[in-house]
């Protein structure tokens, strides 16, 4: 296989001078590289992440124990994140929905209730995830998310 070297500056000084019909022949194959490639590369955030974009109808259909795990698995991977999210929020709880952060609060009281949290689910089509800043997770399941 012949490797070529290709120099950045002359590919970018290539598109400056296409067409606008060329040019967007090349931001749509672009595109699609990256939609395509998106899975090959490990997520960032939890947003990013398509364990959170699961439908609310997959959602339901799993056991308590199920959902449980996906929310540790969140907590787990994505702590620093969380952490990051809430305080640049300033608030002690947020919901993710759909790759969004749609709700937070400084305040527990305003913890979503779960009629709530279902509405929202059949709203976006996407399950509704809670974190919270300091959440009392057992040794038992962190254990389990290691």
């Amino acid at each position: 296989m012949m490797r070529v070297k290709i120099d950045l500056e002359e590919i970018l000084q290539t598109l400056d001078k296409l067409r606008p019909d060329e040019l967007w022949l090349v931001e749509e194959h672009i595109a699609n590289l990256k939609k395509h490639s998106r899975r090959s590369f490990p997520p960032k955030t939890l947003v990013d992440d398509e364990t959170f974009l699961m439908p609310f109808e997959d959602y339901l259909a799993l056991s308590d124990d199920a959902r449980d795990n996906i929310q540790l698995y969140g907590y787990g991977k994505y702590r620093s994140w969380i952490d990051e999210e809430l305080a640049r929020l300033q608030a002690r709880w947020m919901l993710v929905c759909g790759g969004k952060i749609l709700e937070w609060s400084p305040k527990l009281n305003d913890y979503p209730s779960d009629e709530k949290m279902e509405a929202i689910g059949m709203q976006s089509g996407y399950a509704p995830f809670v974190f919270m800043a300091n959440p009392l997770i057992e040794e038992s399941q962190r254990a389990a998310i290691v």
